[in-house]
Order: structure tokens, then sequence, then C-alpha cells
């Protein structure tokens, strides 16, 4: 099983992934202590935000008021008002789209709604995979099957998909309109472009897309993500404007560095606190904490800086590029999504999965295995990502330090595992291998 085998980044992951869920049973066993692995709240408690969001549109004519629609609300205050950023503004904490979006289920009882929305996040993410799976050329059908049946089974084992079906938090929703968006993009359909602007239009990280569709000159998907997106705003300025003027910054600035936080300034945080013990068992007063924000700042417009710059010399060099090998290059940035806010919460990290098949298909555009260091920052980064953080929490108790710790790290080594292979392809890649593709 080489490493020029279509299969095997899904096959490593897979059984990463499974190893790690088996050792920390046993260690449970070991230590009889009751885990689970996610958080002992109600199924639904991000989507009461969705709900009570709908309802208010509806009645109000304002998802941001803030009115809740449950009979057990109370029970539910105390527990859900460490997650509430600041107390003088809605739980609601995104553009109007997604409470739009959410109108069919605000007939039903929120407890009805909620248990549903668990369901439908579960058939949204695997359609999600299966349309990324199936938007690659492989040898054969059963390769497909393959990749699939990987798939499923580390998204069965991944605590961020726990996490999302728990919360039942619409994101999923736009996961699998980016997925669809990918699907029509290989195909060249305008279509793709209105996918991505609703995604956009729901949570605005999905965004980013539009620099990929800039570089690879996808002009008319382009067109069709902006002029969806000005519809949106259109139709609700006023909400939009709320939203940009009270709530955006608030959203990108608040973070809480110890509890589920898997973003960058999570790990630099961290990474930072271990740097000034060691410097102080050294004999160095060394405080480089308070700049944790500014670190991760840094690291993330550099690496996207390189990420760019590489996606422009690679058009440049190996134009016209092959549509499977175009469509990895632009589902590479998926990472850079998610990394913006201080405050990444795990259910974001599912959307790490997407790259997998992506991989997958490197084995069959390149022709040669992935560097050591492509392949090793990939699958280790996207098997940490999705690491029972939960439960090895409970399992430690360590009251200082999160596991969510080695789940933000798994992030980051995907986001840089993604520029080195970019900077590797551009100074390295062969375009004769490369013009098979094309045509496809």
């Amino acid at each position: 099983m080489g490493k020029s085998n279509p299969l095997y980044p899904a096959r490593v992951i897979v059984i990463v992934i499974a190893l790690l869920f088996g050792i920390l049973n046993v260690c449970q066993i070991y230590s009889l202590e009751d885990t689970y692995p996610v958080a002992k709240i109600f199924i639904g408690s991000d989507y009461l935000c969705f709900y009570s969001a709908t309802k208010n549109l509806l009645l109000k004519g304002n998802p941001y008021d803030k009115s809740w629609y449950s009979s057990t609300i109370d029970d539910y205050a105390k527990p859900l008002a460490r997650y509430a950023y600041n107390p003088t503004i809605p739980w609601y904490c995104f553009p109007p789209v997604a409470a739009s979006l959410n109108y069919p289920l605000s007939y039903l009882e929120i407890e009805t709604a909620a248990k549903l929305m668990f369901f439908i996040l579960i058939a949204a993410f695997m359609m999600a995979y299966g349309l990324i799976t199936v938007s690659f050329d492989f040898k054969n059908k059963s390769e497909w099957r393959r990749i699939l049946l990987y798939g499923f089974v580390i998204i069965m084992l991944s605590y961020p998909f726990y996490f999302l079906v728990s919360r039942g938090h619409m994101i999923g929703i736009t996961f699998l309109l980016i997925a669809a968006g990918t699907y029509l993009y290989k195909k060249n359909n305008p279509i793709s472009g209105v996918c991505f602007g609703v995604a956009t239009g729901m949570f605005l990280f999905p965004g980013l897309i539009i620099l990929p569709l800039l570089l690879f000159r996808r002009y008319k998907i382009t067109i069709y993500m902006a002029v969806t997106l000005i519809v949106l705003v259109l139709c609700c300025p006023d909400l939009w404007w709320f939203f940009l003027k009270n709530i955006l910054m608030l959203r990108v600035d608040t973070h809480d560095i110890l509890h589920q936080n898997c973003s960058l300034a999570a790990v630099f945080f961290n990474s930072s606190l271990v740097f000034e013990r060691i410097a102080s068992l050294a004999g160095l007063h060394v405080s480089i904490s308070r700049y944790y924000t500014s670190i991760a700042l840094v690291v993330y417009g550099l690496l996207l800086f390189v990420m760019v710059f590489c996606d422009y010399k690679i058009r440049k060099k190996y134009h016209p590029l092959g549509k499977d090998f175009e469509t990895t290059l632009l589902l590479m940035y998926l990472p850079f999504m998610i990394a913006v806010p201080k405050a990444t919460f795990p259910y974001n990290l599912v959307l790490l999965l997407l790259i997998i098949p992506a991989m997958c298909s490197l084995g069959v555009v390149l022709k040669e295995s992935l560097p050591p260091s492509v392949f090793g920052l990939l699958t280790c980064g996207i098997a940490l990502s999705q690491f029972q953080a939960q439960i090895s929490d409970i399992l430690l108790r360590k009251e200082s330090f999160s596991f969510h710790f080695f789940s933000a790290f798994g992030l980051l080594l995907v986001m840089i595992g993604c520029v080195v292979f970019k900077v590797w392809f551009w100074k390295t890649g062969n375009l004769s291998k490369q013009m098979e593709t094309v045509g496809r």
C-alpha cells in the first residue's frame, strides 16, 4: 500500500482516529469514569438560538430580538449564560439569512424542531462528504465506494461531528452548501456561485472562497456569488446593518481560551504559556502570552499570503490546470475559512473532513507520492482535529488545560500542510502529468 495509492490518506486517517478512540475507551475502562463524548446539555442547545431568531423574525420582524420560545427556557438560561458574549445583545449573532432558512421548522415545537435538526445535520454532512467525493475522478467505482466508506467511519468517530449534531448548529447546512458549490464548480456551473453566495450569507466565512475563484479566473461563478449575496443583503438591509454594526466584531473578537476553543488564538496562548514556563525554569523572565492574538493574526496572514501567492504562480506556470487538481487547490482554503475568529468551536472542525477526498485524488492526479512532510501534516492534522477532546478532559480532569488544544493544533497543522503542498508543487510539479487530467 504505497503512498501514491489514492486510498492511502483515507486509510491512514481512519486507522489513527479509530486507534485514538479505542485507547480512550481502554483508559475509561481502567478508570471507571463516567464519560460522554459531548457536554451533557440538551439536544439542540445552539439550535435554540436559531429557532428563537426565526420566531422573532416572523412575529416581530427582527431576529435579534431577545425573546425566547421554549417552555423550559429557565432551565436552559443558567448553563447557557456563559455562551452569551454580551448581555446587552442577543445570543443569535449571525446574519439574518440563517434565521430565514429555518422558517419551515419554526412551526414545530422547539423540542421537536431540535430533534429533527439533529437528523437533518447528520444527513447534510453525509451528503456534503458524498458530493465532494464524487466530484473527483478515480479509476473505478470501487475506489469511490471505499473513500466514502472510510469517510463515513471517520465521521461516526469524529468529536466535532458529535458536537455539531448535538448542538444543532445550522453551520452544518452551510457545509452542505459549500460541498454543493464545489461539486458544481468542477462542472463550471454558475449555480456554484449561488451556493457559495447563500453559504456566505449564512455565516460570512465561506466568502474566503472568492480568492481562489478570482485566482483561477472563474469570473462567471464569482459574479453569481456576488449577485446572490447582494440580493440577500437587499432583502433586509436594516437587519444586515444591525448585524455588521453591533454584532460582527464582537463575535470575531470574543474568546474563551480554555473552554472548547479550537482557534489559532487558543493554540498560541497555550503554547506561549508553555514557553514561558520553560523559560522560567532556565531563570529567564519572558512574557509573550499577552501577545497571543497578534501572533495568531500574523501567522494566519502569512500562511494565507503564501497560499494565494503559490496559487497565482501555479496557475501561471501550469495553466491550464486539470479540473480535479484545481478543485483540490480550492478545497485547501477550507481550513482558512474557520480559523479567523478568536473562538472556533469544535463543530467548525468537521469541515476539514471534506479535504480527505481531495487528498485521495492527488494520488491519481500527480501519479506520485506526496512529500512525507505534506502527507504527515495533513493526515496528522485531520486526525488530531477530530480527537475526542471532551472525553479526554473528563478522564484526566485538568482544570488548567483543555484537550481541545490538540484539536486546534490539528487545524494549524492542516493549514501548514496545505501551504507546504502548494509551495512544493509550485517548485517541483510536473506539467506533463498535470496535462493528463485536463478535459476530464
